[in-house]
């Protein structure tokens, strides 16, 4: 092949990509390699002149952007829709169909050329959710006489994702029956009731009343011991269960010296001022990051570990369904950002079992420390913290969450408790809600 066969080749590749909007061709390269050999050509074509007219190096440089970001894209919406088919051949009836439908549907219009796979998948989805609940159904008839088969739990399955659509067939409306439904309550509650008596540390007390409750909402002529189930008190069961255990609420591994004490107590508690001196470079890395770098890590990597054993504990007794939240006390400064922050950040994302909320307590306005002002009022330190509403909602917090607030030293404890002060009208019970500090002062005389 002549370089002008090549090179009129290529052109006629570049073209094709650009007007299927292709995800895989690679623009930058195809151009330059276009433009090496136009000026190779000792006469190159018109078509070929024109094609570096209409045609420049930044917009193969754009169309690469593109390119790389519909790719992002596609892996985004795949991922999305293997997820949605899973969970529907699980039968997953806690897994909001709807609304990650919305989410695909509305991610797919973002592309300009989808998938066939994506479009046929936005269009046939409600005849793959009829098609697995009838699958479903037939399973259950064809086992439900059979030894060891789970019918009440396998019925619940398929009951629950039933009633999550708006427009049942009539299959579907044959199979519910409320006879069935009493039984699987009864049967629950039964469950509920043995652990509660063991006092279980691994049965879900929360999310299992919460779905027995909304399973005996679903009949209309309710029973005496339906009714006396609802009306259980779950938050004193959950504080019975912490109680048990008798977990601390608060852990704190090292002692802190203020720096006022370094010169006075430094013969006696050397470690302890070494280490106070290691945590204020910490403190103050957001300043001087260079200068600081190397207590940031240092401190950084006591905070892993310490976190990583406390997370184990809680999962130990709670469960590992439960939701863990790290979260940090705020600066004393609004305009400044506490290093605790960017530790759990840091945390959260290479241990991907915990929610990082560093940003759930926001400073309104400042206070003066506890190092300098001492003993704070709790009032006047709540009114200056509040809740990230905006990005902290309703749903974030009806979520089965232990929280854990964090911060690098404990003094008073006055900012934990204001920041606990903002939880309890979220309905967070103090039970389940514990304080890490990386240390706590050493010198409680103010």
């Amino acid at each position: 092949m002549s370089l002008q066969q090549e090179t009129q080749k290529l052109i006629d590749l570049y073209i094709k990509a650009v007007n299927e909007r292709s995800i895989t061709f690679d623009y930058k390269e195809t151009y330059q390699h276009i433009v090496r050999n136009v000026q190779m050509l000792a006469s190159p074509s018109q078509e070929m002149l024109d094609f570096l007219s209409d045609y420049t190096i930044e917009g193969a440089e754009q169309l690469r952007k593109t390119a790389d970001s519909d790719m992002v894209l596609i892996k985004k919406i795949n991922n999305a829709i293997n997820e949605f088919i899973q969970k529907l051949r699980a039968l997953n009836y806690k897994y909001d169909f709807r609304k990650a439908y919305k989410e695909i549907d509305s991610l797919v219009k973002e592309l300009e050329h989808p998938t066939p796979e994506m479009l046929n998948f936005i269009e046939q989805v409600r005849s793959k959710i009829e098609q697995q609940i009838h699958d479903s159904i037939i399973s259950f008839q064809q086992n439900a006489q059979k030894t060891g088969y789970n019918y009440q739990k396998e019925y619940l399955k398929i009951y629950l994702f039933i009633k999550q659509l708006r427009e049942p067939t009539q299959e579907m409306l044959d199979f519910v029956d409320n006879k069935m439904l009493e039984k699987c309550i009864e049967s629950k509650i039964k469950e509920f009731n043995t652990n509660l008596y063991k006092l279980s540390n691994e049965f879900d007390f929360f999310g299992e009343y919460t779905e027995i409750c909304d399973l005996i909402k679903q009949i209309n002529d309710q029973a005496t011991w339906m009714l006396d189930f609802m009306r259980i008190d779950i938050n004193k069961i959950f504080s019975q269960q912490v109680s048990r255990i008798k977990l601390p609420h608060r852990f704190s591994k090292r002692k802190y010296i203020p720096s006022r004490k370094w010169e006075e107590w430094e013969s006696k508690y050397t470690q302890a001022v070494e280490f106070s001196k290691q945590l204020i470079k910490y403190k103050n890395y957001s300043l001087n990051r260079i200068a600081n770098q190397g207590a940031f890590d240092e401190i950084n990597k006591m905070f892993f570990k310490q976190l990583t054993d406390i997370v184990q504990n809680l999962r130990d007794v709670f469960g590992c369904d439960i939701n863990i939240v790290l979260c940090a006390c705020p600066s004393s400064s609004p305009d400044k950002k506490n290093t605790v922050q960017l530790s759990i950040a840091e945390y959260a994302k290479i241990n991907k079992n915990v929610i990082d909320a560093n940003d759930l307590f926001v400073k309104v306005h400042p206070t003066e420390p506890a190092h300098i002002s001492g003993k704070r009022e709790l009032t006047t330190v709540a009114a200056s913290i509040k809740i990230n509403s905006q990005k902290y909602t309703k749903e974030f917090f009806d979520r089965r969450n232990i929280f854990i607030i964090c911060d690098d030293v404990y003094t008073t404890g006055t900012t934990m408790n204001a920041c606990k002060c903002h939880l309890r009208p979220k309905q967070i019970i103090d039970d389940s809600i514990f304080v890490y500090t990386i240390a706590e002062t050493l010198d409680f005389q103010w």
